[in-house]
């Protein structure tokens, strides 16, 4: 349409000045100036039409966005805390990594458990009751029984600040110490350092007056 415009504003000039050099010549003129009246009207009407397409806002027609569900971490978290300790347990005991994976992924999954007091309690009269019973070695091979042992250990291990001393921490620690590297294999029962560890939780224990 620029271009029209552009023809016409040409025309219209050139046949306005013909026009008038026709008349000066006292030659007939007419048909020259309605060529010329022709070209202003066409370019009218195309400076119109230019100045209304610049003017009007071109409607987008935008490509609707598909929102994938992503699920953020306390979704994943809420999902997560769904799972029991105990369906946790079970889970890796199930699986057919080695005994250093399957500490592993219960120590993790503990360094992350958010447990209550009344649970620190509960697991810390488990984990004495089980050693003064002497049963916490006694079945190295059971996974789940293993597995939870550690897991309940190691939940009273990182729920206390390391920069306390505190009697239930200390022995958990060392029960820990005892159950995970019997349970790899890397120690026995009745090896120096299993022994040595014995007698750090007794002391732990008659600071609890237990």
């Amino acid at each position: 349409m620029e271009v029209i415009m552009s023809l016409a504003t040409l025309g219209f000039l050139f046949t306005l000045v013909f026009g008038i050099v026709l008349k000066i010549r006292k030659k007939p003129a007419k048909k020259v100036f309605l060529t010329s009246l022709l070209c202003l009207v066409v370019m009218f009407v195309s400076f119109s039409f230019v100045e209304e397409t610049e003017t009007k806002p071109i409607k987008e027609n935008p490509t609707p966005k598909v929102e994938e569900k992503k699920e953020t971490k306390d979704e994943v978290k809420e999902t997560e805390e769904k799972i029991s300790w105990e369906d946790k347990v079970k889970e890796v005991a199930a699986t057919d990594g080695t005994e250093t994976e399957k500490h592993d992924a219960i120590v993790s999954y503990a360094r992350d458990y958010k447990a209550t007091e009344k649970e620190i309690t509960e697991f810390g009269d488990y984990i004495i009751q089980e050693y003064k019973d002497r049963n916490y070695l006694k079945d190295i091979t059971n996974h789940e029984y293993m597995l939870t042992n550690i897991f309940k250990a190691s939940v009273i291990d990182y729920h206390y600040d390391d920069n306390e001393s505190v009697p239930l921490q200390d022995f958990a620690f060392d029960f820990l110490q005892n159950t995970k590297y019997n349970y790899r294999g890397a120690e026995t029962a009745v090896s120096d350092s299993t022994l040595a560890n014995e007698e750090q939780m007794n002391k732990a224990l008659a600071e609890m007056g237990k």
